[in-house]
């Protein structure tokens, strides 16, 4: 068994690892695809200022 420093961190990666992929999971597609054109449009005009 590791020693306990290490299994807490190993343990903590993990429940990280589990958080980030529910998180990722319910990420809408189209709502990601809206922010970018947010994101696009606003780089436009700060390129034509």
């Amino acid at each position: 068994m590791a020693e306990p420093p290490r299994r807490m961190k190993a343990m903590r990666a993990e429940a990280t690892r589990h958080r980030v992929a529910e998180q990722v999971a319910r990420l809408s597609p189209a709502a990601e695809n809206d922010a970018l054109d947010w994101i696009e449009s606003v780089a436009e005009f700060d390129e034509t200022r």
